[in-house]
């Protein structure tokens, strides 16, 4: 992975490879059934949720979360509560002004770290990913070279959304999901650390 490219080149060849398989499957000259098709989408779908699981095995969110201080607890009777009522408040009319203005801008520091920008890198490849995976479900699903088999027609779902790669689909919506909470974490709690 390089920081220049917006996705992983893996993801460039992992999709090669499976638009490859393809085309060298329908080239075949003999008539294609329904089942032979499924089981070389299922063994696409095995390498794709692969893949798409090495992608996504990028750490937890709970990594990043900051330890919590014990809970304190007072009483309305207690001096902390009278003290906290009758303390000014600190800052002043000068440190706010300067606080809103953008005060101190000697810090040019980037607010994201070289490891949040991999993860960065890792989000736009699963969506890469996705989308190169609707556009092979649609240029399979037009092919006119898979012949039905009746039992296996009558097994599957009668629905317009269906799609060959549906479980690699599902698979990398989780992985979005995932990825982005891991970079959100870590952007919030490990890189905005030091400005907050």
């Amino acid at each position: 992975m390089s920081k220049h490219e917006p996705h992983a080149y893996s993801a460039v060849e992992v999709v090669s490879f499976a638009k490859e398989a393809l085309e060298n499957f329908f080239d075949i000259p003999i008539a294609i059934t329904e089942a032979s098709f499924h089981y070389l989408i299922d063994g696409l779908q095995a390498i794709l949720r692969e893949y798409i699981a090495f992608v996504a095995s990028c750490g937890t969110k709970q990594a990043y979360m900051p330890t919590l201080p014990p809970l304190t607890r007072c009483s309305r009777d207690s001096k902390f509560v009278e003290l906290w009522k009758r303390a000014a408040c600190s800052v002043g009319v000068e440190d706010l002004n300067q606080i809103l203005s953008g005060g101190d801008r000697s810090h040019h520091r980037p607010t994201t770290s070289r490891g949040t920008q991999r993860l960065y890198i890792r989000i736009n490849t699963l969506h890469h990913l996705v989308s190169q995976l609707q556009s092979l479900d649609k240029s399979v699903s037009m092919s006119p070279k898979v012949l039905p088999n009746r039992s296996l027609s009558s097994k599957r779902k009668p629905s317009s959304t269906s799609s060959y790669f549906e479980a690699s689909l599902s698979t990398l919506r989780l992985a979005c999901q995932h990825v982005s909470e891991v970079a959100a974490h870590r952007l919030i709690f490990l890189d905005s650390s030091p400005v907050v």
